[in-house]
């Protein structure tokens, strides 16, 4: 059997990075591949061009929140979520410096100076907080640039030969990263998860009409955010992900009855 081929978001040490090797691992006939990309957009390109049949991207982090570039992304192409990896997440300040008092500057990915608030207000408060397109970028600019530091995996001090000044920053113990690997086709008739996007009218009870329905399916939803359509403005979309209904029937029954409430609907993973 021909192996499929796994790209990811950001660099070599990344926890995007980690992530990918974790799902390697564990799933049979699967190939990470050298295209790597630093931003979460070019996944759709990526797949589109055949140079990978899979991409792993950040999806939310449990303590920072979504990862709107991903959400973004299931909006703006015609990608599907396949499956997600959950990852545990240790922070580490990283430096060419020895001594965290020469530190002056902070590179990281907007998620992860999120994640690391309390300890950088604390220990490098006069430190300039800089926001990197991924923990790897921030690693590299680190290694080259006198007074800075960089956030991330301590797999990265070892790539790019930085000290690791402070382990475990994070501010909340337990903090986790999942990740969605997408792909331009669904793997799965039927998984216990499923995220659908769709958008209303806009009239009071839209919503609520909607919201309804999981109730009287008795359907539980893990998550409900809105985005920015893209399409119109200060139009917006609405992300909601939910367990899979057990029964099939009563599951295609149930967002059938949804997308009749809706001005856009969209069915983006299930796994």
């Amino acid at each position: 059997m021909i192996n499929k081929k796994v790209a990811f978001f950001g660099a070599e040490g990344a926890f995007t990075h980690l992530a990918a090797l974790q799902y390697c691992n564990k799933t049979p006939n699967l190939q990470l591949v050298n295209e790597n990309f630093i931003r979460i957009s070019e996944a759709n390109n990526i797949l589109n061009e055949n140079k990978a049949d899979y991409c792993v991207v950040p999806a939310e982090n449990s303590t920072g929140g979504m990862v709107n570039d991903t959400f973004d992304l299931l909006i703006s192409s015609n990608l599907k979520v396949l499956n997600e990896i959950r990852l545990p997440i240790v922070q580490n300040l990283l430096s060419k410096e020895a001594d965290i008092e020469n530190i002056k500057f902070i590179y990281a990915h907007p998620q992860s100076l999120s994640q690391c608030r309390d300890f950088l207000n604390k220990n490098l408060p006069n430190a300039e907080l800089i926001d990197a397109l991924s923990n790897a970028v921030a690693a590299k600019i680190a290694a080259a640039e006198k007074s800075s530091a960089a956030i991330g995996a301590k797999i990265l001090s070892e790539v790019y030969g930085l000290n690791v000044l402070r382990e475990n920053i994070n501010d909340n113990e337990g903090n986790e990263t999942r990740f969605f690997v997408v792909g331009k086709t669904s793997s799965v008739e039927f998984g216990k998860h499923s995220i659908i996007l769709f958008s209303l009218q806009n009239q009071a009870g839209a919503l609520y009409q909607v919201l309804k329905i999981f109730n009287d399916y008795n359907c539980n939803m893990t998550q409900i955010s809105s985005r920015p359509s893209r399409m119109k403005n200060w139009e917006y979309l609405f992300v909601v992900e939910f367990d899979t209904l057990s029964d099939i029937e009563k599951n295609q029954a149930m967002l059938k009855e949804i997308e009749s409430k809706c001005v856009y609907y969209n069915c983006v993973g299930m796994y």
